[in-house]
C-alpha cells in the first residue's frame, strides 16, 4: 500500500512538472457562403486563462480589417459573448464552441440583422467598452448574399424541444432560444391537477429559478412580481435541493402536490397565470416567462381574459357568443397522421419557408398581403381557392401571384397549394414580429385544394352566380363580413361561425391589421400609411390606438367620407381618421366595433356612416365583448403576439383536425373530409 501511495505521489509531482497544454486561439465559419438573412454560424476555440470572461465574436466587414492594427480592432458589425448573446454572462463563457448570428438572436452594434451583402470575416476579440479590442484569431472571408446550393439546410432553423404530458396525451413544442413555459389549455375544473411545462434557457440562473401561479388581477405589469398564489421549484416541489433544477421538464399544481402559496389548494375561480421568475425571501423579480391566461372553474363560458386590464366603464350587456360548429361550407374534419418522411418533409418546409422570407423582406406591403389571403382563403375552409369575381377579394391576386412560383416548383412533393399558403401567412408574421423574438412555427400540411375537394369539377357558384372554377383565382363564392357596414354583434357572430373564435380570439386575429396598409384603387378605402404607426411591425400599435396605455392616450378618430368619384367602380365609404405625430392613419367600421357599440339600424347606417362620435358628449357607447381584450392587448405587446400566434393557428387549420395524434416533432398530415 506503501509503494501505491509513493507511485501516486511520483506520477502527480510529474504531471505537476509537465507544462500546461494551451490551446491555440481559433475561429472560423461553417461556411464561405451565405444567403441574405441566413443564420451564420461560427465555431471558436479559446486558450482558458484570465481574459475568457472578456472574450467575445464579432464579425466585421473585412475591408475593415485591411491594414487595421490587429491589436485595436474597429467596432464590429454584429457582436456576441462567447456564451451565445450580448446579455449572457460572460463568466459563463466556455473556452469551445460555436455561436449564431440569425433573425432574433440577441446581437448588435454597427448594423442590425440581416448583414447586408458583402465581405466578411469573424473575429475572435476580449476587452470592454473602455479597452483595446485585440484580434485573438481572424476567420477566413466569408460572402454574405452569396447563392448556395444548400440555402435550405434545416440548421438555420431554431432548434426546438418537445415535452410530453402522458395523461393529457400531449405534446408541447418549445423553443430552446429563450424561457418558455405554457400550460395545455385555456380552462381547468375546480381540483382538476395543472401541469406546467417549463424551458428554462437562463442556465446561469439556474439553481434560483421557480414557477408561481398569479390571479391576473393581482399582476400589475411591474417590474417586481407580488407573492404568488401557488409555488413550487423547478425541482417539483418546495422543498427539494436547487441543485437539482432541471433546465427543461413539468411541474403539476395538484391535490396533495407539495406546493405553497397565498392561497391554499384547490385554487379559487378566477384567471391565472403561471410564471417562471426567480429570486427568493421577499425578493419577487419579475418573470422570466408567462403563460397563457387560464381559467379555474367556470370552463364553459370560453376563453379567460387578463384580470389585469382596467374593467369597462360599463359592463358589456351583450350576450356572449358561444363557439358553433363550423359553417355548412366546412366539411366534417378528420383525423391527423404522421408523415412519411417526416425529416424530408421538415427540410422541404424550411426550403420553402425560406423562400417565402426572401420573397417577403422585398416588399414590407407582402406582410399583410400574405395574412390578408390567408384569412379570406379559410373562409369556410381553407382550400387554396379565392373567388376573384367577388368585390372584397380585390387585391388578393397580387400574392396569389407572387406565391405561384413557388407553388409551382414544390406542390407537387408533399405541400399543397393551400399548406403553401397558410405557410406565406405564418412567415409573413415571423418576419414582422421582431420586438418580443416569439417563434411562428408551421408543422401540419395536407391541406386540399377546391380542385381536390371537387374532383367532380363542380365547384359551386361565384359571387356572379356562374358556375366557378375550380382554381387559385376561383372556387366558390363566399361571403365576407364587410370592413364598413356589419356592426359589433355581427362582426362577433361571422368570426364565432366561421371560425369558432369567441371574443378574445376575435380580438387577436383582428390585431392583423397592425400591418399593412390600405388603397382606395382596391376596396375603395384609403390608409397608405396603415392603422398605426408601426405599418410593417407586427407589435400591439393597433390596439394602443384605440384604447391607449400608460404612455399614449387613444387616437382621436373622426369619420370621413369619400366619394371615390374619381375610381370608377369604386363605391363611396365611410372611414374613420386620425392624425397621429404627423402621420395620416385609418381605422374602418370593424375596427371601431371593437371599442364601441355599433349597433346596425341604430347607430350603423347602411351606407356605412356612424351617427355617433368615437369620443366627446356624443359618443358611442363602448359596450362590447372585445374591449377587454383590447384593453390587455394595448397594455402587453407580448399578450398580444402569444395570443394572436394561437388564433392565427386555428385559422389555417379551418376545417381540418386539430388532435395530437402524433409527436409534435413530425410533420402532420391532416385529413379533411370536405
Amino acid at each position: 500500500m506503501v509503494h501505491q501511495w509513493i507511485s501516486q505521489a511520483v506520477i502527480l509531482g510529474l504531471l505537476v512538472l509537465l507544462p500546461r497544454h494551451t490551446k491555440a486561439d481559433s475561429i472560423s465559419t461553417t461556411k464561405t457562403c451565405f444567403a441574405v438573412n441566413k443564420m451564420i454560424e461560427v465555431n471558436f476555440e479559446k486558450d482558458v486563462d484570465s481574459n475568457l470572461p472578456s472574450a467575445w465574436i464579432g464579425i466585421y466587414k473585412a475591408d475593415s480589417l485591411s491594414g487595421s492594427n490587429s491589436s485595436d480592432l474597429p467596432e464590429a458589425e454584429l457582436w456576441v459573448n462567447l456564451c451565445g448573446t450580448v446579455s449572457c454572462d460572460p463568466a459563463s463563457n466556455p473556452s469551445e464552441g460555436s455561436v449564431q448570428f440569425r433573425a432574433k438572436q440577441n446581437q448588435g452594434w454597427r448594423q442590425t440583422w440581416p448583414l447586408d451583402s458583402g465581405i466578411y470575416q469573424a473575429v475572435l476579440t476580449r476587452g470592454d467598452d473602455d479597452a483595446t479590442w485585440p484580434a485573438l484569431a481572424i476567420s477566413s472571408k466569408f460572402e454574405v448574399g452569396c447563392t448556395t446550393t444548400d440555402e435550405s439546410n434545416d440548421a438555420n432553423q431554431p432548434p426546438e424541444l418537445t415535452i410530453r404530458i402522458p395523461e393529457e396525451e400531449l405534446t408541447i413544442r418549445i423553443s430552446e432560444e429563450t424561457p418558455v413555459i405554457s400550460v395545455p389549455k385555456s380552462c381547468f375544473s375546480m381540483n382538476e391537477t395543472i401541469p406546467v411545462v417549463f424551458n428554462n434557457t437562463e442556465t446561469s440562473f439556474l439553481w434560483t429559478p421557480w414557477i408561481g401561479i398569479y390571479a391576473t388581477d393581482r399582476m400589475d405589469g411591474t417590474a417586481m412580481l407580488p407573492a404568488p398564489d401557488l409555488w413550487k421549484k423547478l425541482c417539483g416541489n418546495t422543498t427539494c435541493n436547487t441543485a437539482n433544477n432541471p433546465s427543461s421538464g413539468i411541474v403539476r399544481f395538484g391535490l396533495n402536490r407539495n406546493h405553497n402559496g397565498t392561497q391554499e389548494w384547490p385554487l379559487d375561480r378566477g384567471t391565472y397565470r403561471a410564471v417562471l421568475t426567480l429570486g427568493d425571501g421577499e425578493v419577487f423579480r419579475s418573470g422570466l416567462a408567462q403563460s397563457i391566461v387560464f381559467r379555474v372553474g367556470n370552463c364553459s363560458t370560453g376563453t379567460p381574459t387578463d384580470g389585469r386590464v382596467d374593467a369597462p366603464t360599463t359592463i358589456p350587456t351583450m350576450a356572449p357568443v358561444v363557439a358553433t360548429t363550423p359553417s355548412p361550407t366546412v366539411a366534417p374534419v378528420g383525423t391527423m397522421t404522421p408523415t412519411p418522411n417526416s425529416t424530408q418533409m421538415k427540410e422541404l418546409i424550411a426550403t420553402v419557408r425560406s423562400l417565402i422570407e426572401n420573397v417577403t423582406l422585398t416588399s414590407e406591403l407582402l406582410v399583410g398581403k400574405f395574412l390578408r389571403l390567408a384569412f379570406h382563403d379559410c373562409i369556410g375552409g381553407c382550400d387554396g381557392c379565392v373567388d376573384m369575381t367577388f368585390f372584397d377579394n380585390i387585391g388578393l391576386q397580387t400574392p396569389i401571384d407572387v406565391l405561384k412560383p413557388i407553388v409551382m416548383q414544390y406542390a407537387g412533393q408533399g405541400l399543397s397549394r393551400t399548406d403553401i399558403w397558410m405557410l406565406a401567412a405564418v412567415v409573413a408574421a415571423d418576419v414582422a414580429e421582431v420586438t418580443v423574438n416569439i417563434d411562428f412555427p408551421f408543422n401540419r400540411i395536407g391541406r386540399k385544394t377546391c380542385e381536390e375537394i371537387h374532383s367532380d369539377g363542380d365547384c359551386g357558384n361565384n359571387s356572379l352566380g356562374e358556375p366557378a372554377i375550380c382554381d387559385a383565382s376561383g372556387g366558390p363564392h363566399r361571403p365576407l363580413c364587410h370592413g364598413d357596414i356589419d356592426g359589433t354583434s355581427t362582426i362577433e357572430q361571422f368570426m364565432a361561425d366561421e371560425f369558432g373564435f369567441d371574443a378574445q380570439q376575435t380580438t387577436a386575429i383582428m390585431g392583423a391589421h397592425t400591418v399593412g396598409a390600405m388603397r382606395a384603387v382596391n376596396l375603395g378605402f384609403e390608409g397608405r400609411t396603415g392603422w398605426d404607426l408601426t405599418f410593417d411591425d407586427l407589435d400591439n400599435g393597433y390596439f394602443v390606438e384605440l384604447v391607449g396605455n400608460e404612455k399614449h392616450t387613444a387616437s382621436n378618430w373622426t369619420q370621413v367620407f369619400r366619394n371615390n368619384s374619381d375610381l370608377p367602380g369604386k363605391p363611396p365609404r365611410f372611414q374613420f381618421e386620425a392624425d397621429v405625430k404627423g402621420v395620416d392613419l385609418t381605422m374602418l367600421n370593424s375596427d371601431i366595433a371593437l371599442v364601441r357599440n355599433l349597433v346596425e339600424g341604430e347607430n350603423l347606417m347602411p351606407s356605412g356612416e356612424v351617427t355617433c362620435t368615437f369620443s366627446g358628449p356624443d359618443a358611442c357607447s363602448s359596450d362590447t365583448p372585445f374591449l377587454p381584450f383590447v384593453q390587455a392587448y394595448a397594455k402587453s405587446r407580448g399578450i398580444f403576439l402569444v395570443d394572436f400566434r394561437e388564433a392565427l393557428n386555428l385559422m389555417i387549420d379551418n376545417g381540418y383536425e386539430l388532435e395530437t395524434t402524433c409527436e409534435e416533432d413530425e410533420v402532420c398530415t391532416l385529413t379533411s373530409l370536405f
